[in-house]
C-alpha cells in the first residue's frame, strides 16, 4: 500500500496525504474518498482551488463509481465479471466488450515494451502459487485480438486463461485520473497501482508504507512537475507482506517469482 504525505524530520510520517513544498496548502484542502475494490482499496486524493470540500468529495465519488463498474468487468474474483465468463469459456474465439479489449491491447503493448516480462496469460501459473504449489511447466500460449466493425474477439490457444490484475488496476488508475484534469493535484491510489496528475508549479510527496509498521514508510519519493503543462506519473508497488494467506511454512502470496 502507498501514502501521500509531506515528510516532517525527525517524526513519523503521517497517513494522511499532503501537498509537498514551502507554500504547500493545509492538509484539510486535500480531500480524500476511498472504497473496498480489487482486492484491497481503491483511494482518490485530490487538492481543489475551491473551498467547497463536498463537492470535490463528491466528484471523487463519482469518479470511483466509474472505477468500480469498470473493475466489475474485469475482476477474477466474480464468476459474472466479462473476465471470469471468458477464462470459464472452452471457446478458442470469443467476442469481448469495449473496457476488457481495450485492457487486453494495453496487456500487448506492454509485452511488446518489457521483451515479454509483461505477461497476461499466466493464470495457471498464478493460481499455483497462491496454492503454494510448483507453477506448472509453461506451454506454448499465445493470443491475439482482432477488431472488426461489430467489436473485438479473443483468439486463443485452446485453456489459455488470462490473469489481469495488477495490469488492470493500473490501467483503472491511469484513466481515473485522466478524468480529474480539473484538479491541480489528483492522485488515483488502486491498492498500490498509483497515478498522479500535477499542474505546473505542483509538487507531491508519495510515502511507500512499511506493511510492518503502517506508520513507518519504506521509501519517499518527490514527484515535482517543472514544466509548463500538466504533467501524469506513476508508481507500482508489490510485495508478499499484505496479499498473504496461512503462516510459517504453510504462507502463500501472490507473487510467481
Amino acid at each position: 500500500m502507498t501514502a501521500l504525505e509531506r515528510p516532517l524530520p525527525g517524526r513519523s510520517l503521517p497517513a494522511r496525504p499532503r501537498p509537498a513544498g514551502p507554500q504547500a496548502a493545509p492538509a484539510a484542502e486535500l480531500v480524500s474518498v476511498e472504497r473496498p475494490m480489487l482486492g484491497g482499496r481503491v483511494g482518490i486524493h485530490l487538492r481543489s482551488d475551491s473551498p467547497d470540500h463536498q463537492s470535490t468529495a463528491r466528484t471523487g465519488s463519482r469518479i470511483l463509481d466509474r472505477v468500480e463498474a469498470w473493475a466489475g468487468r474485469l475482476t477474477r474474483f466474480d464468476p459474472r465479471s466479462e473476465l471470469s465468463r471468458l477464462n470459464a469459456s472452452p471457446a478458442r474465439s470469443m467476442a469481448i466488450g469495449p473496457t476488457l479489449a481495450a485492457v487486453l491491447d494495453w496487456a500487448r503493448a506492454a509485452e511488446t515494451a518489457t521483451d515479454g516480462i509483461v505477461d497476461v496469460a499466466l493464470l495457471e501459473q498464478r493460481l499455483a502459487a497462491e496454492r503454494g504449489e510448483a507453477s506448472p511447466l509453461l506451454a506454448y500460449r499465445h493470443w491475439s485480438l482482432a477488431r472488426g466493425a461489430r467489436g473485438t474477439i479473443v483468439h486463443r490457444t485452446p485453456g489459455l486463461r488470462f490473469d489481469i490484475d495488477g495490469l488492470a488496476k493500473g490501467w483503472l488508475a491511469d484513466r481515473a485520473v485522466s478524468l480529474l484534469a480539473g484538479f491541480p493535484i489528483a492522485v488515483v491510489d488502486a491498492d498500490g497501482d498509483v497515478a498522479v496528475g500535477l499542474d505546473p508549479g505542483a509538487d507531491l510527496w508519495l510515502g511507500v508504507a512499511d506493511p510492518e509498521s503502517p506508520a513507518m514508510n519504506l521509501s519517499v519519493l518527490r514527484l515535482a512537475n517543472d514544466s509548463a503543462t500538466r504533467e501524469a506519473y506513476g508508481v507500482a508497488t508489490s510485495g508478499v507482506s499484505v496479499h498473504r494467506w496461512g503462516s510459517g511454512a504453510r504462507a502463500r502470496h501472490h507473487l510467481i517469482d
